[in-house]
């Protein structure tokens, strides 16, 4: 009898244990986990299903804590010009760690190729 060797995925880091909500069906989803591999979401799920298949070296509790969608600011205004690009692009930190992933800019203020570039 030979045994069968179970092959897991390397994450970077699991967050397991979270409630995750769920906008468009308008739930709440208890004791859920999420793998993410190179800045990228790579399964969410139940914790067991997302155990079974994914290890990390770093995992967080998300017990009693909550995972949305990243937030949308849909009315930005970057302006300044050439000479507030550093400025302007040093916000983009702050709206991350408060949960906007996502910017419209409303002034058109960073030069092209620049806008879409984070620090």
């Amino acid at each position: 009898m030979t045994a069968q060797a179970t092959t897991q995925d390397q994450a970077d880091i699991i967050i397991c244990h979270a409630t995750i909500v769920d906008v468009e069906h308008r739930q709440l989803l208890p004791d859920q986990a999420v793998a993410t591999r190179r800045n990228r979401i790579d399964a969410v799920g139940h914790d067991a299903d997302v155990a079974k298949r994914w290890h990390a070296e770093q995992t967080v509790n998300g017990r009693n804590r909550y995972l949305i969608p990243g937030l949308w600011d849909m009315h930005v205004h970057f302006g300044g010009g050439e000479a507030l690009t550093e400025e302007n692009l040093a916000l983009l930190p702050l709206c991350v760690a408060n949960g906007v992933t996502t910017i419209r800019d409303a002034s058109g203020g960073l030069p092209p190729g620049r806008a879409a570039l984070a620090p």
